[in-house]
């Protein structure tokens, strides 16, 4: 279920659909606007006329760049970082295969199968531990998604008992750290956990 059904498309939700959309891509101004719309209208959310269609996508734009996220390349386009959140010496990071997004927008889904685990080195050289050429992996993995904490270990606790309890775990993976999620969805469930303290400590 989409969760701006039936709501106008605001800043906030401009930035989730252009992370969700173009995290790791360029892409001009013009093709930003036109696929947060459609998305969101396909998806239920009321649609936005005038001079606001315009504003609340460069709106999202801003925000994401206030937040290191995102970067203006030339005239009208824009890049799309993925992100990191948060600080601290350890990591929680998410990486997915292209393969599996790709599939999930083909099916006008907003979730797929995402990789949540957790680190106190890089969190780039523990993907490529997993991922490497060795493995015989068919393609390479985005780490989209990279949550600093002193408390690594807890904030991967909480994260994936949520997304249990969501019923988003996937039982038959070769792994135990695979759930159907967005980079999104993580990191709005990671800045609700920072608001309650017991998160900071390790269990």
């Amino acid at each position: 279920m989409y969760k701006y059904r039936g709501v106008p498309l605001m800043p906030t939700v401009a930035r989730d659909l252009i992370i969700e959309r173009f995290s790791g891509k360029e892409a001009s101004i013009h093709d930003i606007i036109e696929e947060v719309h459609k998305v969101h209208e396909k998806r239920g959310g009321l649609a936005t006329t005038g001079k606001a269609r315009n504003t609340r996508v460069r709106d999202g734009l801003t925000r994401l760049r206030n937040e290191g996220l995102a970067t203006p390349v030339v005239t009208s386009f824009w890049r799309i970082h993925e992100g990191e959140v948060g600080s601290g010496s350890g990591s929680v990071y998410l990486y997915y295969f292209p393969t599996y997004k790709n599939r999930a927008l083909e099916q006008d889904k907003d979730i797929w199968e995402c990789k949540i685990g957790r680190t106190k080195g890089d969190p780039s050289d523990r993907v490529e531990q997993q991922t490497g050429s060795s493995t015989g992996i068919p393609e390479e993995p985005v780490q989209a998604l990279v949550l600093k904490t002193d408390h690594p270990e807890a904030l991967e606790k909480a994260l994936h008992a949520m997304l249990t309890v969501r019923g988003r775990h996937i039982e038959n993976a070769p792994g135990k750290e695979w759930f159907v999620t967005s980079p999104t969805e993580v990191e709005e469930m990671y800045r609700l956990l920072t608001y309650f303290p017991d998160i900071r400590q390790e269990s």
